[in-house]
């Protein structure tokens, strides 16, 4: 009797072991799962950000490589990367393009403005 009650309880012992072991395993299984809904859920904001920046908006890739310029892919999806340092060359190309337009108004919008501007006629008092 005394000998099957020792059985008994490393059965026991061994039961939970393994019990144990599977629920470490199951609690792996779940954070690997979050982990790649993460991952997945990060690469669909930085693409639809990097998307919104070809609608006029060149802050916004700006914004997105500045948010995602440290993602690196082990614990992200390497595409997160392609997009956010394609997000920093669109801000650039949005930024010189502004620039630019500045630019070329400012020093040329008197030749042009009276086609295309509305403008205030000029009192002589202001000169």
């Amino acid at each position: 009797s005394a000998r099957r009650g020792e059985a008994g309880k490393a059965y026991n012992k061994e039961g939970e072991r393994k019990a144990s072991a599977r629920a470490a395993a199951a609690v792996m299984a779940t954070d690997e799962e979050t982990a790649d809904v993460k991952r997945a859920k990060e690469l669909r904001e930085c693409r639809m950000i990097f998307f919104a920046g070809f609608l006029g908006l060149p802050w916004l890739w700006f914004v997105n490589w500045f948010h995602y310029r440290k993602s690196t892919p082990p614990e992200s999806d390497p595409q997160v990367r392609v997009y956010a340092q394609r997000s920093l060359f669109g801000s650039i190309a949005g930024l010189l393009a502004f620039v630019a337009y500045f630019v070329i108004v400012q020093t040329t919008w008197r030749s042009w403005a009276t086609d295309f501007m509305v403008n205030a006629p000029a009192r002589p008092d202001e000169f």
